[in-house]
């Protein structure tokens, strides 16, 4: 078993179910409703360990294999969580249709 098949084993889910969030942007002044459909995630930060296992790099500031990851952008997140479903034998959530470019995959069962 690989560290990277020990790491999805190891993912911790909870059911975040249905509803709407309320989102405010106070840097320019705009609020704003969103509607989820149920979504599952991680009960534990990512840390810079796993996610140099998934990506070969640690884009992190405050170092620590144990400390969560931090300093990446949405884009780079994505492409994680796509990694981690293609190694998990999962359909992708997230095509990256170009650079910070993002849609979701209806029906996907990746991460």
């Amino acid at each position: 078993m690989t560290d990277i098949d020990k790491l999805v084993m190891n993912l911790n889910f909870v059911r975040i179910p249905e509803g709407v969030i309320h989102l405010n942007d106070d840097r320019i002044k705009k609020k704003w409703a969103v509607d989820l459909t149920t979504f599952y995630l991680s009960k534990f930060l990512v840390t810079q360990e796993e996610y140099f296992l998934v990506m070969g790099d640690s884009p992190s500031a405050c170092k620590g294999k144990n400390r969560p990851v931090e300093s990446v952008s949405w884009f780079e997140a994505v492409t994680f969580c796509n990694k981690v479903s293609w190694q998990a034998g999962l359909r992708p959530c997230y095509q990256l249709i170009e650079k910070e470019v993002v849609i979701r995959e209806e029906g996907a069962n990746g991460y």
